[in-house]
C-alpha cells in the first residue's frame, strides 16, 4: 500500500507532463471518490439522526443507488481514459465528457444537501482554476457555463416550488438539529476544499518549477552548462547599459581553442566534447563571481567582465590561458590531448560610446591577430570602434529579433507592452489582455491594487443593491429596517478603507513595491470584508466558496504561498466560529433580513437574484483574470520551449532537440520494425572561413547550409545543429540506398551554393557526411548510432572530404 501511494505521488509530481486524456481522468476519478464519501456521509447521518428530525431517510435510500451509479460511471470514465492513453488516442470528446461529468455531478450533489451556492463557489471558481491548469481553455469554459446555467435553473425551480430545497435534509427545528446540519455541511465541504487546495498547490508548484527549468535550458548551453550565445549577448547588452549609467569600463574577451578541429578529427567528437566541458569548467574557476562566461559557438567562448579595464582583463585572460594549457585530458587509449587557446580582448576604455557589436568585433579582430601571431597568446585590441550602424554585424537583424523575443519573455516589467495611437479598438483590448496575462510579473503592490479594485467593485454593488432595496416598498419588507442603516454606514466605512488601501498600493508601487506588511494587511482586509458581507446577508457559505477556492487558488498564483495560506487559515477559523454561533442561536442568521423564517433555505426570487447580483460579477472577474493569466502562462511556456529547442542562428532544432528526436525515432522504429538512418555532416574548412573573413560570414554560411539541407530532405526527415559547423540528419523508415541518394542530393546542393564575403568575394562550400542505418533486429543505443556516424564522418574527412561514407 505504501509503495502504491509513493508511485501515485511520483506520478502526480509530473502532472504537467501528462497527456490531456490522462489529466481528464483526474476530475472523473475525483467524482467517484467524492461520491463514495457522500454515501458514507448519508449512512452515518441516518445512524446518528435516529429520530429522523434532520435526515430524510426515505430520500437517502432512494438516492443511494443513484450515487452508486455515479461511482460506477466515474470508474468507467477513468478506465476509458487510461485505455485511450495507452492507445495514444487524443479524444477531444473525452475531455468534454469528463469536465461536464465533474461539473454536473457536483451541482447535483450540492442540490441534494442544500449547499448549492457553496457548490457555485466550487464549480464556478475552484474547478475552473484547476481545470485551466490541466485542460484546454475551451473545455473548461463550456463545462463552467453549463454548470452555471444548471445552477441558475435549479435555483429558480426551487424558489418557484417546482423542486424541493435540500431533499436529503429537513429544516432544523432545534439547536441539536441545527448543529447536525452545520456538521453535515462541514463534512460535505471538507473534501472539496482539501482536493482543490492540494491539487492547486501541486500543479502550481510544478508549473513554477517547469517554467524555471525550461527558461534555464533556453539560456544554457546543453553541453557545457554555461550561458549560450543568445543569453550571453543579452547579458552583454545589459552590462553595457549599466556601464554607461555608472560610467565604468567593461571588457569582453573572445577565446578560441587552438587546433580543436584536429582534436575532433583525430580522436572523435566524444573527446572533443570532453575538452569543451573541461575548458568551460576551468574558465569558470578562473573568473570573479561578477563575471560571466558563455559559449559563443563551436569551440569559441566569450567572457564578460563588468567594471574591468584593459589591465585587469589582460591579467584574467593570461590566468585562464595558463590554466587551459595545464589541463590534463587523456583519451581511452592513454594519449594526452593538448589544449591551448588564443584570446582577444576589447574594452570600452577610450571609446565615447560602444555597443555589443562593436565590442565583439574588436575582440574578434584581436583574437584573429592572436592566431596569426602563433596562437596560445593574449592580444589586446588597439581600439574599440564607437557605436555606429554596421553593414555586417556579428548579430544579424534576425538574431536581434530572436534575442529580443527571449528578453520580452523573461522580463519582469509589464511596461514593455506599447500601445501606439491609432490602433483599432480590438488591438487596444489585446494589449490589455496581455497586461492581465502577465499579472504574475507585476509588483506585489500592483497586485494588491487589483485585489482592492475587485473588493471596491463588490462593495459598491452591495451598497447600490441595499439603496435600491430600501427605496422599493415590496423588497423593503424583507429587510431588517432597524439594522439596515447601520449596515449601510458600515459598508461605506469599509469602502473608504478599501479606497485608502488602493491609493496606498498605487503609491507604494513607486517607492516600496515589495512591502510584505502591506500585502498581509490588504489581503486580510479583503478576506474579512467578504466574510462580514456574507454573514450580514446570510450567505456565509458563498464567501466560504470564494475564500476557500478562488481566493487561495488565485492568490497562490499572485502572492507568496505562506502569506495566502496564513490568511486562508484565519478565514477558516472565523467561518467556523460564525457557523457554530449561528447554529447555537448566539448570533442571528442573516441580520439584514427581517425575522428568521426559512433561514436555512433560499425562499424567494429576491434572495436568488441577490445572490447572483453579488457573486456573479466577482466570479466573472476572477474567471476571466485567471483564464488570461494561465493562458498567458501556456503561451509563454510554448514560446520558451520553442526557443529552448531551436538554434538561434539557423532556426533549426538545436543539439538537445535533435537528440530527443533521435531517441523518439529509435524507439518508434524498434516498435514498428522499420529502419532508421542518421547522418552527421561537417562543413569543410569552416574554420578557415571564420578566421579569414570573420564570424559574420561564417554565420551566413551556417544559415545558408541549414536552408539548403532542409530543401533537399523530406518532410518527415529531421535536421538539427549538432554543434559548431556540424549538423545531424535523421531519416525515419529509410534504407541504405535511399539514404545515400538523399545525402548525395544534400552534398551537391551545398556544393552549388555561391557565397559572398563582406568584401564581395565569391567562394563555395562543401561538406563531409558520415552515416549509418539502424535495423529493427539490432539493439543499438543513441550513443552507439552517433558514434558509428561520427566514425564514418572521420573517414570521409581523411579520404579527401566532400563525400558520403556509410558505417556498415
Amino acid at each position: 500500500m505504501f509503495t502504491l501511494t509513493q508511485s501515485l505521488w511520483r506520478r502526480l509530481t509530473i502532472l504537467q507532463d501528462w497527456s490531456n486524456v490522462e489529466r481528464a481522468c483526474i476530475p472523473a476519478a475525483l467524482v467517484g471518490i467524492l461520491y463514495l464519501y457522500y454515501m458514507l456521509w448519508m449512512m452515518v447521518g441516518i445512524h446518528i439522526d435516529g429520530a429522523g428530525r434532520t435526515f430524510n431517510d426515505m430520500a437517502i435510500l432512494a438516492i443511494l443507488p443513484i450515487a452508486g451509479f455515479i461511482v460506477v460511471c466515474s470508474a468507467a470514465l477513468t478506465g476509458l481514459g487510461l485505455y485511450l492513453h495507452q492507445r495514444h488516442i487524443d479524444s477531444p470528446a473525452f475531455l468534454y465528457l469528463c469536465a461536464l461529468f465533474y461539473a454536473l455531478s457536483q451541482v447535483w450533489g450540492g442540490y441534494l444537501v442544500g449547499s448549492l451556492t457553496f457548490v457555485v463557489g466550487i464549480v464556478m471558481t475552484g474547478a475552473p482554476l484547476i481545470g485551466f491548469l490541466l485542460l484546454p481553455r475551451r473545455v473548461m469554459w463550456i463545462a463552467t457555463s453549463t454548470a452555471f446555467f444548471t445552477i441558475f435553473g435549479i435555483n429558480i425551480a426551487t424558489t418557484e416550488g417546482y423542486l424541493s430545497y435540500a431533499p436529503l435534509l429537513y429544516e432544523p427545528s432545534d439547536v441539536n438539529s441545527a448543529l447536525l446540519w452545520t456538521h453535515s455541511q462541514l463534512f460535505i465541504a471538507t473534501p472539496h476544499i482539501i482536493a482543490n487546495i492540494v491539487l492547486c498547490l501541486l500543479v502550481l508548484d510544478q508549473w513554477h518549477r517547469r517554467e524555471e527549468h525550461v527558461l534555464h535550458q533556453s539560456l544554457t548551453d546543453a553541453l557545457t552548462n554555461i550561458h549560450n550565445r543568445r543569453s550571453i549577448l543579452d547579458l552583454l547588452n545589459t552590462e553595457i547599459a549599466r556601464s554607461r549609467q555608472l560610467n565604468t569600463p567593461i571588457a569582453v574577451i573572445m577565446l578560441d581553442l587552438d587546433y580543436f578541429k584536429k582534436i575532433n578529427d583525430n580522436w572523435g567528437h566524444p573527446i572533443g566534447d570532453l575538452v569543451l566541458v573541461e575548458a568551460a569548467k576551468t574558465l569558470k574557476l578562473g573568473m570573479r563571481q561578477s563575471n560571466e562566461i558563455g559559449r559563443f559557438g563551436g569551440e569559441e567562448f566569450i567572457l564578460l567582465l563588468p567594471n574591468t579595464g584593459r589591465e585587469g582583463a589582460f591579467q584574467l585572460a593570461e590566468r585562464c590561458r595558463l590554466a587551459l594549457q595545464a589541463l590534463n585530458i587523456y583519451t581511452p587509449q592513454g594519449d594526452k590531448v593538448p589544449v591551448s587557446a588564443s584570446f582577444g580582448i576589447a574594452t570600452s576604455e577610450g571609446a565615447s560610446r560602444v555597443s555589443s557589436e562593436s565590442l565583439i568585433r574588436a575582440a574578434d579582430a584581436a583574437l584573429y591577430q592572436a592566431k596569426a601571431d602563433g596562437r596560445n597568446r593574449v592580444v589586446l585590441a588597439a581600439h574599440t570602434a564607437a557605436d555606429a550602424p554596421l553593414a555586417a554585424d556579428i548579430v544579424t537583424a534576425n538574431n536581434e529579433e530572436w534575442h529580443g523575443q527571449l528578453k520580452r519573455l523573461s522580463a519582469v516589467s509589464t511596461h514593455s507592452i506599447p500601445t501606439p495611437e491609432g490602433k483599432p479598438w480590438w488591438q487596444h483590448f489585446e494589449g490589455w489582455r496581455r497586461r492581465i496575462g502577465s499579472i504574475r510579473e507585476w509588483s506585489p503592490a500592483a497586485k494588491i491594487a487589483l485585489v482592492m479594485g475587485l473588493l471596491i467593485h463588490i462593495l459598491w454593488g452591495g451598497l447600490a443593491w441595499l439603496s435600491s432595496s430600501l427605496s422599493d416598498a415590496q423588497t423593503a419588507l424583507l429587510l431588517n429596517t432597524a439594522l439596515t442603516p447601520y449596515i449601510v454606514t458600515a459598508l461605506k466605512i469599509v469602502l473608504v478603507i478599501a479606497h485608502v488601501l488602493l491609493i496606498t498600493a498605487l503609491l507604494l508601487r513607486r517607492c516600496q513595491p515589495n512591502a510584505y506588511w502591506f500585502q498581509h494587511l490588504s489581503l486580510q482586509f479583503f478576506s474579512l470584508s467578504l466574510l462580514a458581507l456574507g454573514y450580514v446577508l446570510g450567505i456565509l457559505y458563498l464567501p466560504t466558496g470564494v475564500i476557500f477556492t478562488s481566493a487561495p487558488l488565485l492568490g497562490l498564483i499572485l502572492f507568496p504561498r505562506q502569506l495566502v495560506l496564513g490568511i486562508w487559515l484565519s478565514a477558516l477559523a472565523i467561518i467556523l466560529v460564525l457557523a457554530y454561533a449561528c447554529a447555537l442561536n448566539i448570533l442571528p442568521y442573516a441580520p439584514l433580513l427581517a425575522g428568521t423564517a426559512g433561514k436555512y433555505q433560499i425562499y424567494s426570487e429576491f434572495w436568488v437574484y441577490s445572490n447572483y447580483l453579488f457573486y456573479l460579477p466577482s466570479l466573472l472577474i476572477v474567471l476571466v483574470t485567471t483564464d488570461q493569466i494561465l493562458g498567458r502562462w501556456r503561451e509563454r511556456e510554448e514560446q520558451i520551449r520553442t526557443i529552448n529547442l531551436t538554434d538561434a542562428l539557423t532556426r533549426i532544432p538545436n543539439r538537445r532537440s535533435i537528440i530527443e528526436r533521435l531517441e523518439k525515432e529509435l524507439h518508434l522504429g524498434t516498435r514498428l520494425h522499420t529502419p532508421l538512418a542518421i547522418a552527421l555532416l561537417d562543413l569543410d574548412y569552416f574554420k578557415k572561413i571564420n578566421d579569414t573573413w570573420g564570424h559574420a560570414t561564417g554565420d551566413r554560411v551556417l544559415q545558408e547550409a541549414a536552408r539548403v539541407l532542409k530543401e533537399n530532405l523530406r518532410t518527415e526527415d529531421a535536421i538539427g545543429r549538432f554543434g559548431g559547423e556540424e549538423f545531424m540528419i535523421i531519416m525515419p523508415n529509410t534504407q541504405a540506398s535511399d539514404m545515400h541518394m538523399r545525402l548525395e542530393r544534400c552534398r551537391h546542393g551545398l556544393a552549388s551554393v555561391d557565397m559572398l564575403n563582406d568584401n564581395g568575394q565569391l567562394f563555395h562550400i562543401s561538406a563531409s557526411f558520415g552515416c549509418c542505418v539502424h535495423l529493427a533486429n539490432r539493439t543499438e543505443t543513441v550513443d552507439v548510432l552517433i558514434k558509428k556516424a561520427d566514425d564514418a564522418l572521420y573517414r570521409a574527412k581523411t579520404e579527401g572530404r566532400n563525400r558520403v561514407i556509410e558505417n556498415t
